[in-house]
């Protein structure tokens, strides 16, 4: 974006985090739970600790993408390391090693509803993942119209951070 090859990043921020020469607003919060394959030991429990799944071998997303630091920042906070011995790129990939009995994954409960041949558990100190629409303080007009069009799609949430970057520009002449 900072390159101006894209008008419009939706990434993964942790609360607080500033980005210089943008803005951003919070699309969606989720809750994350753990998929196993149906036949693993722990796959029949109601709930999952960080604990428990610190010991099991996980496939998550490459290290320092969004979707990664926010699990790697769960498991930080609780003290526990997070040992990722796949690390992939789609998450379709996360359920075909769940399903494969490769590793144990972590992911939002509306993508792990729609995994076939896991079986769900709630993680009883869940990370939570945010999305975040990420545009330039200048934006294009393309992306002033898209980002106009996805927030009137989304749940209302404060203005968006480090300025509203949307209003359109008066025009001399």
């Amino acid at each position: 974006m900072r390159e101006r090859r894209v008008d419009v990043a939706l990434v993964g921020l942790s609360p607080g985090t500033a980005i210089d020469g943008a803005c951003h607003r919070l699309l969606a919060e989720e809750s994350m739970v753990a998929v196993l394959p149906p036949s693993h030991p722990l796959a029949s429990r109601k709930r999952l600790s960080l604990a428990t799944l610190a010991e099991l071998p996980l496939v998550d997303f490459q290290y320092g993408s969004g979707a990664r630091r926010q699990t790697d920042e769960a498991f930080a906070a609780a003290g526990l390391p997070h040992r990722v011995p796949f690390e992939i790129n789609h998450m379709s990939l996360i359920e075909r090693f769940v399903q494969q009995g490769l590793a144990v994954g972590i992911v939002p409960v509306a993508i792990a509803a729609g995994f076939t041949g896991v079986a769900r558990v709630a993680i009883q100190d869940a990370p939570v993942r945010r999305v975040h629409a990420v545009w330039s303080r200048l934006p294009t007009p393309a992306a002033r119209a898209f980002m106009q069009e996805l927030l009137q799609h989304v749940a209302p949430q404060a203005e968006p951070r480090a300025g509203v970057g949307l209003r359109r520009r008066a025009r001399a002449g």
